[in-house]
């Protein structure tokens, strides 16, 4: 591996490392997105077996010992707090889905953030009481165990805020133990238990979010390439079919939009105008002030085309300072007129340092509907029309409209 790719994947590898830890704002609404239904279905299911506990307990026939009668009592009592919180925090839930499918998306989203973090607390904090309360009985503190790991598992949090939530837990489980269970064996292997399972969830909890942030980034990357790839596929598109320094057609594809226009003109029987222009003395342009100056010239003349033309015509340059426009469903004299028009605001063009005066010749030849004649023969006869009436127009002292006589059937 050369220094370069040494390079690249160390800051890549930093790039990830920051990403775990302060992940992009996109990212954090995608995980809360993830969070919303898993929260959703964790939360029914946990009021459930909640609803379950309270039933079979309150079935149950109460036990002479007083201290089985307090455990029974404090777990009963447990579960039907905690079926409250989860029906609680279940309607605030939905209470942030509505307020996000009514336009209040900011509000939802920080109700329901606020919401997967006390459930995530609630559960914790629950695990914690039900082993502090069955240490009246029994040593046992699997539902410590099994919350860390589950809440490990199911949520995705960033690693500062599980580390905080896992910290509080494991405190006030150390806290319960010392209080709670008298045997000092017992209490130091629960601790030492109960401190692996906060460590455990925290390390599933950052693995998780890693990938997810890993998969995330990845998809956000993919993304954004296949959006650039669209864009330079619409590039392509674009030089494949217009001129690249005035965006007008270029030949081609003027061409093939005018043997489509003469097609249709001739299924309904209408009249089809082409206008040829050409600058005057452009070379000396050119030669005077230079190509960037002749370019701006061009950019000039083709946005005064643009502005002046129908939405309907199509506007092309040939090549050089050659313009052509297609004007479908216009007769010879509407045609003129707009070449005469066209002219003059060519004329009143004023583009520095260029001092020559700007002017154009313009050659305007039309095709009769009746007219029947493939597409490309056509276009032949139109262009060739207008291009001669061009030349008597820069044979008659340029800065004029010339008119061919228009194309008619025999």
């Amino acid at each position: 591996m050369t220094d370069r790719d040494e390079g690249m994947a160390e800051a890549a590898g930093d790039a990830r490392w920051r990403a775990l830890w302060a992940a992009p704002a996109l990212v954090r609404r995608r995980a809360a997105q993830v969070n919303r239904p898993r929260m959703a279905w964790g939360g029914g299911v946990l009021l459930l077996l909640n609803l379950v506990h309270v039933a079979v307990f309150r079935s149950q026939p109460r036990a002479a010992d007083p201290r089985v009668v307090a455990w029974a009592n404090g777990i009963e009592i447990a579960h039907g707090v905690m079926a409250l919180l989860m029906l609680a925090l279940l309607g605030v839930l939905a209470l942030a889905w509505q307020w996000e499918r009514t336009g209040r998306g900011t509000a939802g989203a920080r109700l329901a953030a606020a919401v997967e973090l006390a459930g995530t607390a609630a559960v914790l904090g629950f695990a914690v009481t039900v082993v502090a309360i069955d240490q009246a009985v029994t040593p046992n503190v699997s539902p410590f165990l099994l919350a860390s790991l589950l809440m490990g598992l199911l949520m995705l949090l960033p690693p500062v805020r599980s580390l905080l939530l896992y910290l509080a837990a494991g405190s006030g489980f150390l806290l319960v133990m010392s209080a709670m269970q008298p045997d000092a064996t017992l209490r130091l292997s629960n601790q030492v238990n109960g401190l692996t399972a906060c460590a455990l969830g925290w390390l599933l909890s950052s693995m998780l979010w890693r990938r997810f942030v890993e998969h995330e980034t990845l998809v956000e990357a993919l993304r954004d390439s296949e959006a650039e790839l669209r864009r330079q596929q619409q590039r392509l598109r674009e030089l494949a079919v217009r001129d690249g320094l005035t965006r007008l057609w270029n030949r081609t594809e003027l061409r093939r939009l005018a043997e489509r226009e003469l097609a249709l003109a001739q299924r309904h029987l209408q009249d089809t105008s082409l206008i040829l222009l050409d600058l005057d003395r452009f070379k000396h342009i050119n030669d005077g002030w230079g190509h960037p100056a002749g370019d701006a010239v061009l950019q000039a003349t083709a946005g005064v085309l643009r502005r002046l033309v129908r939405g309907s015509d199509e506007v092309g340059r040939l090549g050089g300072e050659e313009f052509v426009i297609l004007l479908p469903q216009t007769d010879l004299a509407a045609a003129a007129a707009l070449a005469e028009r066209l002219r003059s605001e060519v004329a009143a063009l004023v583009c520095p340092p260029v001092t020559l005066p700007v002017s154009a010749s313009f050659g305007v030849a039309c095709m009769n509907g009746c007219l029947r004649l493939p597409a490309p023969e056509a276009f032949e006869r139109l262009y060739a029309a207008a291009d001669r009436a061009l030349y008597g127009a820069k044979q008659a002292g340029r800065n004029r409209v010339g008119c061919a006589p228009e194309l008619l059937p025999p």
